[in-house]
């Protein structure tokens, strides 16, 4: 979903600020949704402008801060599982992960381990 336009949001911030509209009273009038009304509102009362702010973007991964230690723990034991993987490095990088998130962060850095059937 794409963000209003610039001047749509300067529109709903003159109905409110200047005609004196209850943020819901301007949403009806430009056919938005009162929620975005009222944050198109806050961000204006928060920055004084009313860019909208930024969308999507890459998530930190706490993981990705401690490669080396990752890439030790898989070196000393190539068969160990996420599990044992996790509880390892909590204990070496004082970082609470989740077992889950092992998997990913061994394949977005080319480390791979070896299961024993």
């Amino acid at each position: 979903m794409r963000p209003i336009s610039n001047d749509l949001r300067e529109r709903l911030v003159e109905a409110v600020k200047v005609d004196k509209l209850s943020r819901r009273e301007a949403a009806a009038r430009f056919k938005v949704g009162v929620s975005t009304a009222i944050r198109v509102l806050l961000i204006h009362d928060l920055t004084g402008g009313v860019e909208p702010r930024p969308q999507g973007g890459a998530r930190w991964q706490p993981l990705n801060d401690h490669v080396e230690t990752l890439r030790e723990i898989v070196d000393e034991n190539e068969d160990a599982s996420a599990q044992e993987i996790c509880e390892a490095f909590c204990e070496r990088a004082g970082v609470t992960v989740s077992p889950s998130s092992i998997g990913p962060a061994l394949r977005r850095h080319g480390l791979r381990r070896k299961k024993k059937a």
